[in-house]
């Protein structure tokens, strides 16, 4: 095990070992000829590893699992009626697992993903347990790494288990087989049923694909803050904020007349791959190969590159003592 135990006698032992512990560039921890061999260095795996042992003990990732269950088996009853200038209709089964996804992807997901990855650094700081891993040889940059694939892990585990509560319920009240219902409307009623709801799998399957780098930028956007601020409520609660506040201040910030910072901000991509799906639920054509999907996937990855790269400067360069 890498990470030091809660007892007090432990504790104290580590602090008067962390007075003559190397540092990760160190080499030895007393000289070359007295030293025992040295241990070796912990792979990113094994960090991952103790990661996900530590924070499946922890409460608050089954929080955010809990509210994405509830709100996968609740938003469906909300839903009832399509309607447009022409047409009033009740909603199928694959629109409202569509909705509801686009729904949980734009306002439930970001804020959980945000709030478990704000702790993952500023955590270990708070309870002043970093210092004390560092002191032992394992390399910044790898528990770093350790900790980011954490957060990536988690924002895809939320996704997924969204959309697999959401295809349960909707399934258990429509039926599985009246998920083709939407077979019966627009242009979908000239082609074969099943080849549709073939294709609406295979749609739905890219779209969540296509939903993950906006989560994953806004993991890096958490994982950034907390490696900045020691304090974990500090880390939480800027990044949160933040990222509640980019909603509005995204559309009132303008670059020129008329054109404003929204295209080229993270967040505006959340639910943008589910509405080309949704679109497809509702009869209307789609195109994959739009300037705004090829947006929704490079945006979020240059804003991760560049969050990550921040972290990990200020990760390599602070004294965690």
């Amino acid at each position: 095990m890498f990470w030091p135990s809660a007892d007090s006698a432990g504790l104290t032992r580590r602090r008067q070992r962390a007075t003559i512990c190397p540092s990760m560039d160190s080499e030895t921890a007393h000289d070359p000829s007295e030293a025992p061999p040295r241990r070796r260095m912990p792979t990113v795996m094994t960090l991952l590893a103790c990661e996900v042992r530590k924070h499946a003990r922890a409460k608050m990732p089954y929080i955010g699992l809990g509210a994405v269950a509830v709100m996968a088996a609740l938003w469906p009853r909300t839903l009832t009626y399509y309607t447009d200038v022409s047409l009033s209709r009740p909603l199928t089964g694959f629109e409202k697992l569509v909705q509801t996804m686009q729904a949980m992807a734009g306002m439930l997901l970001p804020v959980f993903v945000t709030i478990f990855a704000a702790t993952l650094v500023a955590g270990e700081t708070s309870h002043r347990t970093l210092h004390y891993v560092l002191c032992r040889p394992i390399s910044r940059m790898r528990l770093l790494t350790a900790k980011f694939l954490t957060a990536l892990a988690y924002a895809a585990l939320l996704l997924g288990a969204g959309a697999g509560v959401t295809i349960a319920v909707v399934a258990a009240t429509h039926g599985y087989a009246d998920l083709g219902g939407m077979a019966e409307w627009g242009a979908m009623r000239m082609v074969d049923p099943r080849h549709v709801v073939a294709q609406f799998w295979r749609q739905f399957a890219l779209t969540l694909a296509m939903t993950l780098p906006p989560l994953f930028a806004t993991a890096a956007f958490a994982v950034f803050f907390s490696v900045l601020f020691r304090n974990v409520g500090a880390a939480v609660g800027t990044a949160a904020g933040l990222l509640v506040a980019l909603e509005p201040l995204k559309q009132l910030i303008s670059l020129r007349r008329g054109v404003t910072i929204a295209p080229l901000v993270w967040s505006n991509y959340f639910s943008v791959p589910l509405e080309l799906v949704n679109k497809f639920a509702a009869g209307t054509p789609n195109r994959w190969d739009m300037p705004e999907t090829w947006r929704a996937m490079i945006i979020p990855a240059v804003w991760f590159v560049v969050f990550a790269a921040a972290a990990g400067y200020i990760m390599k360069r602070r004294d965690w003592a």
